[in-house]
C-alpha cells in the first residue's frame, strides 16, 4: 500500500522537488509505523496522491517538447516510408535487374525476394508516433 502510494506521488511531483517530498513522506510513514498507526491510516489522512501532491504542482507543467517531438519525427518517417512504398508500388514494385546485354529473348531478370527495408521503416516510424502519443496522453492525465 505504502510503496504504490509513493510511486503514485512521485509520478505527479516535479522533477525539481521529488526526491526531498517522497523523503519526507517516507518519514512521514516510518513515524507513524513508530506511533502504532498504520499504513491505511496514514493514508487517509495525507488524501489520495493527487491531493498531496496539489501543493507542489501548482505553477508547474511538464514539458510537452520531448513527447511532441517523438511523435512528429514518428510522423514524419511513417509519412516518408509510406510515400516510398506508394512510389515503388506505382512504378513497377520491384527491383529488376538484367544479367548480361542480350537484347533478343534470352533475358534473365533477377528479382529481389525479400521484405522491403521501407516496410521496416514504416513500422519504426508507427511505433515512434504510438510512442509519442501515449506519453502525452499521460502527460495529459498528470495535470
Amino acid at each position: 500500500m505504502r510503496e504504490q502510494y509513493l510511486r503514485a506521488v512521485r509520478r505527479l511531483l516535479p522533477r525539481k522537488v521529488r526526491q526531498a517530498v517522497v523523503r519526507d513522506l517516507e518519514e512521514r510513514f516510518d513515524a507513524a509505523a513508530d506511533h502504532g498507526e498504520s499504513e491505511a491510516d496514514v493514508i487517509a489522512r495525507l488524501g489520495t496522491p493527487e491531493e498531496f501532491a496539489a501543493p507542489f504542482r501548482e505553477g508547474w507543467t511538464p514539458a510537452l517538447w520531448p513527447p511532441l517531438l517523438l511523435a512528429g519525427l514518428g510522423l514524419l518517417v511513417s509519412a516518408a516510408c509510406g510515400l516510398g512504398l506508394w512510389l515503388q508500388a506505382q512504378l513497377g514494385g520491384e527491383d529488376v535487374g538484367v544479367i548480361g546485354g542480350a537484347d533478343g529473348p534470352t533475358r534473365i531478370y533477377v528479382t529481389s525476394g525479400g521484405v522491403s527495408p521501407l516496410w521496416l521503416l514504416l513500422a519504426l516510424g508507427l511505433a515512434l508516433l504510438a510512442a509519442g502519443v501515449l506519453w502525452l496522453r499521460r502527460r495529459g492525465l498528470q495535470r
